[in-house]
């Protein structure tokens, strides 16, 4: 499979896990302070973070996907 492709399929995972999420699972913003440093500099909130993730595609890929390194899973 092609980096792209795997780009493709994560994001979709993403997207959908944060699109239909599962009480106990799913998204979370975990409130580091450089997380809410950098959404308080950018003037975004909760629902404007979300909505930057969901419209992201794979033309925004740079980098990734990486491991949590407090939880199970991927970045």
């Amino acid at each position: 499979m092609h980096q792209r492709d795997l780009v493709r399929n994560f994001l979709q995972l993403v997207k959908e896990t944060i699109a239909n999420p599962v009480i106990g699972e799913g998204w979370v913003l975990v409130p580091r302070p450089e997380n809410v440093g950098c959404i308080q500099k950018l003037g975004f909130n909760y629902r404007d973070t979300k909505n930057t993730i969901l419209d992201l595609s794979v033309a925004d890929y740079c980098d990734g996907p990486c491991h949590d390194r407090d939880q199970p899973g991927e970045l």
